[in-house]
């Protein structure tokens, strides 16, 4: 009777580790963003790495978002990573202050580590 119980246990938490998991998926990662039309393509001063800005359309319940990307150029893999997520935004100004830091609509980001999600941001409306 034991080993049913302590089985039964297992299966829960694993059950409640994978909806745990799926939650921060789907709600709070910047891996399941909606692609979106792409918008403006913008390499930096020594051309290493590339923003592209994405528009994600909105519809008669959501409104339209910004999306940016970064792909490093100079690497092997040019694997892309978003860096920008903003809802209620259709037009964006972006600026590479160097070949690291970016300002994209008044945020500053370091493109190698920092990311912009309006989900996160306490002072976003």
């Amino acid at each position: 009777m034991r080993k049913i119980i302590r089985y039964v246990f297992l299966i829960i938490i694993a059950i409640v580790i994978l909806i745990g998991l799926l939650i921060y998926r789907f709600f709070f990662s910047m891996n399941s963003l909606p692609k979106g039309e792409l918008i403006d393509s913008i390499d930096s001063p020594n051309g290493n790495s590339t923003v592209n800005v994405y528009l994600v359309r909105g519809n008669a319940t959501v409104s339209e978002s910004i999306r940016c990307e970064i792909i490093f150029n100079d690497r092997l893999i040019n694997k892309s990573r978003n860096i920008y997520w903003k809802y209620r935004q259709s037009e964006v100004n972006i600026t590479w202050l160097n070949d690291q830091i970016i300002k994209i609509n008044e945020i500053y980001l370091d493109i190698n580590k920092d990311t912009y999600d309006f989900r996160q941001d306490k002072n976003d409306e």
